[in-house]
């Protein structure tokens, strides 16, 4: 148990000194990441997003890895002559640690904040999914357009499905722009599908909870800004026409309605950062 809670400590300083450390330098960081060509922002913003989690899980891990890999390499116990002079990440040699109250409530209440996020984030993805099983169940798919058409008279051209994604395009959308219009759209999404975003998106939403509030609120929107930017210029280089792809953000801007509840699972053309 005391190496359980001198783990759980490692773990929550690493996670505060480096979701600190970001949130002083990535306002300075902007301004470079915002010259990055999107895709390659996109991926850059999608690591910093993970890293307060990522590398203090990772920071753990080589705390054990003295002990680790001597025994993979057969090697001697690596802390015999110190095992009792301080305490130290060895199985072998645990710290003594007689567990208080106190230590016992800090680790159940990094334990339930925990719990709490992977719930909340899990509820959305699940409400969001219930959404779009809805709207797919009678979804039938188009090969002039390449992708699935469903009835409504929203507006919608979405991405939808994590392992394996497909484009929905609504019976509204069809009506509301010009035709010449749609094959951009579908590019668009297209481009979701190949970047596997549907799944990208609702993990780095989950695993990004290690950064300061104020943080998370700037990063996020700016990455999912780069994803839709990247996907815009897949979609312009598959048309060779970059100008229709900006003539079919505007014309659904003219004509969307909020999508907005159709939560993580989904990637909406048009519904994000259109000025930008």
């Amino acid at each position: 148990m005391g190496l359980v809670l001198m783990a759980a400590a490692a773990w929550a300083l690493f996670l505060a000194v480096i979701s600190s450390a970001i949130a002083l330098g990535y306002p300075f960081l902007r301004s470079p990441l915002s010259r990055l060509h999107p895709s390659l922002r996109a991926n850059v913003l999608r690591a910093v997003a993970v890293a307060p989690v990522g590398l203090a899980t990772l920071g753990v891990f080589l705390c054990f890895a003295p002990k680790l890999f001597g025994s993979a390499l057969s090697r001697a116990d690596h802390c015999h002559q110190h095992a009792d002079a301080h305490a130290h990440f060895c199985l072998n040699h645990p710290p003594q640690v007689t567990p208080t109250a106190e230590s016992w409530m800090a680790l159940a209440l990094l334990a339930a904040a925990a719990t709490v996020i992977v719930v909340v984030q899990s509820w959305r993805f699940r409400n969001s999914a219930r959404i779009l099983n809805q709207l797919t169940s009678t979804a039938r798919f188009d090969g002039r357009h390449g992708a699935w058409l469903i009835d409504s008279d929203l507006p919608i051209a979405i991405s939808v499905g994590v392992l394996q994604p497909r484009t929905l395009l609504s019976s509204g959308l069809l009506e509301a722009i010009p035709h010449r219009l749609v094959d951009a759209v579908v590019a668009h999404e297209r481009a979701h599908e190949r970047r596997r975003d549907g799944l990208w998106k609702p993990a780095t939403e989950l695993l990004s909870f290690g950064h300061l509030p104020g943080t998370r609120r700037a990063l996020l929107p700016e990455l999912e800004l780069a994803c839709e930017q990247a996907c815009d210029e897949e979609a312009g280089h598959a048309l060779g026409d970059r100008t229709r792809v900006a003539e079919a953000l505007l014309a659904m801007e003219r004509v969307r309605q909020s999508v907005a509840g159709l939560g993580p699972a989904a990637l909406a053309f048009g519904a994000h950062g259109v000025p930008a």
